[in-house]
């Protein structure tokens, strides 16, 4: 079995149809339903993404009760070289901040005096003027926060969490352009994204390779199983139909994957 990812984007959905059996993607290629595993093509909305956040008030950051130790952890789901150390994600060490506060303003120098030359957490205050809330935002859309103590003993409050992007613009250029990414794609995308948001269209593909296989003369044969993976404008395709069956599915869970074809012939 041979297994190949192709991944394209496409900055105009009107180079996609489907017609008399067979799924045409302009300049691209021609695809026979048929062969499409399941006759399903998987579509997976993009997600704009948000960070992680945690508010704080005065009480539960102990102001104006001495010294104490705010302590806290930052989690990130992306690995990038830089936070690779024990203080960040690999041990999950917390963060440690000492003070004797009698502000939140005070707690916040002393949070961003922990991060100084580090752009991983952004501290801000709820207001100006008299604050009643410490924020704590992640960086990016990676970051998100968990076991926050106060003097060891655990604050309670319930962070947000962070909701990783898909298929924007900024997220192709970094996972589909960058061969230093950690997911290295060999088949990059053709073409530059244009869109702020891309939906993401895939399938699995069988076809038989006709002549290959040492003992073909006998049974034996050899498939041809390839992923296609377009990225189209978000909201543009929200169907794509056979005649009267829907090819378009939106949990790529249920089938497709690659690890689950059968491929061999009976």
């Amino acid at each position: 079995m041979f297994q190949y990812t192709k991944e394209v984007i496409l900055n105009d959905e009107s180079l996609i149809s489907v017609a008399n059996g067979v799924l045409t993607v302009k300049g691209y290629g021609d695809y026979k339903v048929e062969n499409i595993v399941d006759g399903k093509i998987f579509r997976t909305e993009c997600k704009p993404g948000s960070e992680g956040k945690v508010e704080l008030t005065a009480s539960q950051l102990g102001i104006g009760e001495g010294e104490k130790v705010f302590t806290f952890r930052v989690v990130t789901s992306k690995p990038i070289a830089e936070f690779a150390s024990p203080n960040w994600n690999v041990f999950g060490k917390p963060i440690i901040v000492g003070y004797n506060a009698a502000t939140l303003k005070d707690v916040k120098e002393a949070v961003e005096l922990a991060f100084e030359g580090n752009e991983v957490v952004k501290v801000t205050l709820d207001k100006e003027d008299e604050p009643t809330k410490l924020i704590l935002t992640g960086a990016d859309k990676y970051t998100s926060f968990d076991k926050l103590a106060l003097d060891d003993e655990p604050i309670a409050v319930t962070p947000v969490a962070n909701v990783e992007p898909f298929g924007t613009k900024d997220w192709i250029i970094e996972n589909l352009r960058f061969p230093t990414y950690p997911n290295i794609r060999y088949a990059s995308a053709g073409n530059m994204p244009t869109h702020a948001e891309y939906d993401e269209l895939s399938f699995a593909y069988v076809v038989p390779r006709v002549g290959l296989g040492g003992l073909s003369g006998v049974g034996q044969g050899l498939t041809a199983v390839t992923r296609h993976i377009f990225y189209v404008p978000a909201g543009k395709i929200t169907t794509l139909k056979n005649g009267s069956t829907e090819l378009l599915d939106s949990d790529p869970a249920t089938g497709g994957d690659l690890t689950e074809v059968d491929t061999d012939n009976e």
